[in-house]
């Protein structure tokens, strides 16, 4: 009789754990931060004289992103556009000159700059899991850390940063104006509110990424399964990102990771998620659907893709200009920039 009770306890204990490691998956599925709410206000103007600020950094090797990406947001907005153009050597800043002089961009309010790799050389490393090091190791992405240095002294307003394997089709006006709170001084987009949260724990998570055992990082106080921050589309308020010196703060982590393991992943996004963390503005889910370089964009309906979404995003190895057959690629091809140099 007492070896059945134990039986029977033991099974009952057997199903309780099981039941509570699935109420954890649920909630971590769940998991939506109080502060990742939606909105269609802006705050800022849709019309007026005011430029939109549009910083897209690019190598000499995906120069034909950027070119398909400037077409996509002229053609898609009446706005004053001013764009920062940057890339990594000069032949490649006299290529850009060049290609736009001779098509249909010719006409574009634009500055090309040959970032100044000296602001970052020196201060970080490549993660000892990085998998993808050559992509990492330069010093370009770092770029957006700078946004402020590119813009005049007293310019307050916003910015807006785009990784160069996007393509924008809705009015860049209603992300650059995306509403912040008082606290907020930037936009991104919480990768929980993406698909491929459902494909991957590992990489939707804080956790996954950071030290979260750091005592540098406990301060900070970031849950393990809250959801990490993709960097690809940032909509800044320049004016906030001055004042409370963004940039020190993200050098901070990046040099503090010279000297122990502060994150594992991400060269120049870790500390940017961590900087962000609390403070930042999720981005409507139209304005930045992901992934497509990832997954064959089949996991998006047509409707999403073709009528809804306001930009598509090629994050991944298959660019639209490599893999031209993949899903999605004739929306990328409606914006082509051929080069004539």
């Amino acid at each position: 009789m007492a070896l059945r009770a134990v039986h029977v306890s033991r099974r009952k204990i057997a199903i309780l754990c099981l039941l509570g490691v699935f109420l954890l998956f649920l909630s971590y599925f769940l998991y939506v931060p109080p502060d990742i709410q939606f909105d269609q206000a802006n705050e800022g103007p849709l019309s007026g004289e005011e430029p939109i600020h549009i910083f897209i950094p690019t190598p000499a090797t995906q120069l034909i992103g950027m070119m398909a990406l400037i077409n996509s947001i002229r053609q898609n907005t009446e706005a004053q556009l001013k764009f920062h153009l940057l890339t990594d050597t000069q032949e490649s800043a006299d290529h850009i000159t060049t290609w736009m002089s001779n098509s249909v961009l010719h006409d574009v309010d634009k500055d090309i700059i040959v970032f100044n790799a000296s602001w970052i050389e020196g201060k970080f490393k490549v993660p000892k899991w990085e998998h993808r090091q050559k992509a990492f190791s330069q010093a370009l992405p770092f770029a957006r850390y700078f946004i402020p240095k590119f813009l005049s002294p007293d310019y307050e307003g916003r910015a807006v940063y785009l990784d160069d394997d996007i393509i924008v089709q809705g009015d860049i006006r209603e992300l650059a104006w995306t509403k912040m709170k008082e606290y907020q001084f930037a936009a991104l987009s919480p990768d929980c509110n993406a698909v491929t949260r459902a494909f991957s724990l590992k990489t939707s998570s804080y956790g996954s990424y950071v030290n979260l055992n750091s005592p540098h990082l406990r301060r900070v106080k970031i849950p393990w399964h809250a959801c990490k921050l993709n960097s690809g589309v940032i909509v800044v308020d320049v004016g906030k990102w001055k004042r409370w010196k963004i940039t020190d703060k993200l050098l901070y982590w990046t040099e503090l990771n010279k000297e122990e393991v502060i994150y594992y992943y991400g060269a120049d996004q870790a500390p940017i998620m961590i900087v962000c963390f609390n403070r930042f503005k999720a981005i409507n889910p139209l304005w930045h659907v992901r992934d497509l370089g990832w997954s064959n964009g089949d996991k998006y309906s047509s409707s999403l893709v073709y009528n809804q979404a306001r930009l598509l995003h090629w994050n991944g190895e298959r660019k639209p200009w490599k893999f031209p057959a993949r899903r999605a690629s004739d929306i990328w091809r409606k914006y082509y920039v051929p080069d004539s140099s």
